[in-house]
């Protein structure tokens, strides 16, 4: 883990986590009398953190809270292939996409903007992801596609460590 990351793990702690917006649609409205073949897709994938602020809780002691908002999408792709299982061409099928918003306590004093990016970008990733995931999930089975799972979410740093 970078130093920059073990600094903001030690100073904020996730207190909640709150759907933002979220949305699902397929790319063609005749789409929604298709049935969905999941060994002729794939799934893309797309994750940022788009903006972080701090406020003042609530509470007698008016700690700081940490707002990470992160927007999470996935792409159903249907492929068409060859018989030698040569992919000629992918198109979209219906996409979903969420923001979600986390609130961390901060028990220290307020971090740099560096340091808020950089565990925005993991240990924030990192909180947030099941979230996202469930979700995606459920929405998905909801509109009639069973078995659409969002991938595991994989650390990864920058440095090399």
């Amino acid at each position: 883990m970078t130093d920059t990351v073990s600094r903001a793990v030690e100073i904020a702690q996730i207190i909640n986590v709150v759907l933002d917006n979220s949305s699902a649609r397929y790319s063609d409205p005749e789409a929604v009398h298709v049935a969905l073949d999941l060994d002729k897709v794939t799934i893309q994938t797309k994750k940022s953190v788009r903006d972080c602020w701090f406020l003042q809780s609530d509470e007698e002691n008016a700690s700081l809270l940490l707002c990470i908002r992160f927007d999470f999408g996935i792409r159903i792709m249907l492929t068409n292939t060859t018989d030698q299982a040569e992919i000629v061409e992918e198109r979209e099928f219906a996409r979903i996409e969420a923001s979600f918003v986390g609130q961390y306590l901060l028990t220290g004093e307020q971090p740099a903007s560096e340091t808020v990016m950089e565990f925005a970008r993991t240990v924030g990733m990192l909180n947030i992801w099941p979230y996202w995931r469930e979700h995606a999930h459920d929405l998905a089975r909801r509109m009639g596609w069973s078995n659409v799972i969002v991938p595991m979410f994989k650390l990864r740093f920058r440095d090399s460590e």
